[in-house]
């Protein structure tokens, strides 16, 4: 499966969990008649609003550096910054500096202002490590005929979010939640238009052992905490796409299911 934005024409391959599911509920889009999901996140400004005073705690703090001799921080753009290659090189050097280099030390006792800019730099990188989840989203909901057999527990790159009335099994168990009313409990009865997209590590978990022993406890089925659409095979291309294309307005994505050539907006 791919993205596909439709201002650009940079594609995102996807690497889907179950096919006939996704292709069940692009179809109930498509016969929806939704052609668009909305940015609920845009991704660009999160990611700005940390690295454009981390690119200006590197350039003050690259003065110094430049004085002493010493290895500068390399010259980067704020799109860089969304890349967790970078953020990796940048901490790698920082922790050089302190370690090595005694600079920690150095703008504590000679420069205090630098100093926080020094700080920043481990900080402000850390900060847009923890930036991983953005939504497209739209008002359709159609029935989930898959039941909880789709849910599974643990990050994926693309998952559908949770959109129900009321809570889940799960969240029931988050929120110490013993009311399994009709109304306040749903597990993913109906599949909705909204996608999250985790650009982080994904991963498959299991059922942590106390949830399951809540569900024994309360005689209710144990069901995952995601519904996975699937993964991504680079993560960083994905951060970088999602960040160059967020700031697009109107930058649909197209869902291209391969086989059937079937694109729908999103």
């Amino acid at each position: 499966m791919k993205l596909v934005w439709s201002k650009t024409g940079d594609q995102l391959d996807v690497e889907v969990e179950n096919q006939q599911f996704v292709d069940y509920w692009l179809d109930q889009m498509s016969q929806a008649g939704v052609t668009t999901l909305s940015k609920l996140k845009t991704f660009h400004k999160i990611i700005d609003h940390n690295a454009i005073p981390l690119l200006h705690a590197i350039n003050i703090v690259n003065v110094y550096l430049e004085k002493f001799k010493i290895d500068k921080f390399k010259n980067y753009t704020l799109e860089d910054m969304s890349l967790y290659a970078t953020l990796n090189e940048i901490h790698n050097h920082w922790t050089y500096l302190c370690a090595e280099k005694k600079m920690w030390m150095f703008f504590s006792n000679n420069a205090p202002s630098v100093l926080a800019e020094f700080d920043y730099i481990n900080n402000g990188s850390h900060n847009i490590e923890k930036i991983k989840v953005v939504h497209y989203s739209s008002k359709c909901r159609v029935p989930n005929l898959f039941g909880t057999g789709v849910l599974s527990f643990g990050k994926w790159n693309v998952s559908m979010f949770y959109e129900d009335l009321g809570k889940s099994h799960y969240h029931k168990w988050l929120a110490f939640d013993t009311n399994f009313s009709k109304n306040d409990t749903s597990n993913y009865k109906d599949l909705t238009g909204t996608l999250e997209f985790y650009l982080g590590r994904a991963y498959k978990d299991e059922s942590p052992k106390s949830y399951v022993d809540f569900c024994m406890a309360h005689n209710i089925e144990v069901v995952g905490n995601v519904l996975p659409i699937g993964n991504f095979k680079d993560v960083d291309k994905a951060r970088k796409m999602f960040y160059t294309n967020s700031s697009i307005e109107h930058n649909g994505i197209q869902i291209n299911r391969g086989k059937k050539n079937v694109r729908t907006t999103i």
